[in-house]
């Protein structure tokens, strides 16, 4: 047996394996071709830092590899306000990403991408940790449109038992206006305003309590519709959790000129959006 088996392994010469190793080379670059291949997405990565870390986030940055490829560009950034000194940004990330047929699924740096996965980046010197919140090769099977009604709350010491506000910002808000998300897909579009004077509650000299109106600051309402994303049993606008669609919650609207919160007052129908 023993010089059987030294007889096949002599026959084993150097071109043998030569072959057999260039064509496994091959089989390993056709599975590559053929089953992985690189493809470019655009990614919604959600994060929450401090504001001098926010406003060194640039169009235009990117990650690239040791070879000097671009593998991700951020695209542009959008933030909203916290109660704290940090802020919220949504930042659209252009990369390259892995696609693999067997399971239909995209890799970063071998890690998958996936909704409400993290994700590192090395851009201009910052690492960007965050979470993707949205994917645009996918139509988004969980979107619902919500109809709901809105005001614009302002609680001022300096203008006591009224919730109104300016005057400016109350004409600053247009109908029809709509505020988009970082891919650009419509999240909130006023349907409706109504401004008016603004309600107080008084007390005359009697004690009696009255509703009175201050012409100096607006009640303003609004019929909002608004896109949200259904995570469990609640709606999120953005998909973030830190924006629930709920009555008494205020959710952020940003536009060019504008950057105001509005207070849901009611909702009145829910409607998938497909």
């Amino acid at each position: 047996m023993k010089n059987i088996f030294k007889l096949k392994f002599k026959k084993i010469t150097f071109l043998d394996l030569f072959i057999f190793l260039a064509l496994l080379s091959l089989f390993i670059f056709l599975f590559i071709r053929l089953f992985r291949k690189s493809e470019f997405l655009d990614i919604v990565l959600k994060i929450y830092q401090d504001e001098w870390f926010i406003e060194k986030l640039k169009p235009g940055i990117k990650e690239k590899n040791i070879m000097g490829q671009t593998m991700a560009e951020l695209i542009n950034i959008k933030t909203y306000p916290t109660s704290d000194q940090k802020k919220w940004a949504h930042l659209r990330i252009k990369l390259k990403a892995v696609y693999t047929p067997g399971d239909n699924s995209y890799t970063y740096k071998n890690k998958k991408i996936l909704i409400g996965n993290n994700l590192e980046f090395y851009m201009n010197n910052l690492l960007i940790d965050g979470t993707v919140l949205k994917i645009n090769d996918k139509k988004n099977k969980n979107q619902f449109k919500i109809y709901a009604k809105g005001q614009i709350i302002d609680i001022n010491p300096a203008f006591p038992n009224t919730e109104g506000v300016s005057e400016y910002l109350a004409n600053s808000i247009k109908e029809h206006e709509i505020m988009k998300d970082s891919l650009g897909s419509p999240v909130i579009e006023i349907k409706k305003k109504e401004v008016f004077d603004a309600k107080m509650v008084t007390v005359d000299q009697y004690g009696n309590t009255k509703i009175s109106v201050n012409p100096l600051r607006k009640d303003v309402y609004l019929d909002l519709i608004i896109y949200a994303d259904k995570i469990g049993q609640y709606y999120y606008l953005f998909g973030d959790e830190n924006f629930p669609i709920i009555i008494g919650n205020g959710i952020p609207f940003t536009t060019k000129n504008n950057w105001v919160f509005f207070t849901i007052t009611n909702i009145e129908k829910i409607e998938n959006n497909k």
